[in-house]
């Protein structure tokens, strides 16, 4: 969990800015989530993500997209942060970065946007979880104060 209010501004390089979800559509950002959903690791793989249930997702009245990000340049989505927001607290959702675009800190850029826009709507708290493997993203995490407050232990078995 972090506090969002002590997350720091954003840093991009030239060319790129961070915008609201609320300015996108599914449309903008669906293609760069497949791709980098594929490299996230879970259980079951990502590698099949319906356009319907993107969207479906999209208009459930807990994914926050005035707080969710994405990174463009010009405007093409290349990096995206995800939140969820009930009161005031929050939950940091999936974040990615288009592979042609990684190791720019785009995806830093991306959720440091959309934790300070959490904390502009008065969200104290934010959690997130990350699979142990995935080594990026929790050094990313580390880097903007998320501090651990437990495990989430995911099981799963074959039918």
């Amino acid at each position: 969990a972090v506090d969002p209010r002590n997350v720091p501004e954003p840093e991009l390089p030239g060319g790129f800015r961070c915008v609201s979800l609320s300015e996108l559509t599914p449309e903008d950002v669906y293609d760069v989530m497949c791709e980098t959903a594929l490299d996230e690791p879970t259980p079951v793989p990502n590698d099949s993500i319906a356009f319907s249930e993107f969207v479906r997702e999209w208009h459930d009245p807990v994914f926050d997209v005035e707080s969710s990000t994405a990174v463009v340049e010009g405007g093409k989505v290349v990096a995206f942060a995800f939140m969820k927001s009930a009161g005031a607290r929050g939950q940091h959702g999936f974040t990615g970065c288009a592979r042609a675009y990684r190791g720019r800190g785009l995806a830093t850029a991306a959720k440091r946007a959309a934790l300070r826009a959490a904390a502009a709507q008065g969200i104290t708290r934010v959690t997130t979880s990350n699979a142990e493997e995935n080594a990026a993203m929790r050094a990313i995490n580390r880097r903007l104060g998320f501090e651990p407050v437990g495990e989430h232990v995911i099981m799963s078995r074959d039918l």
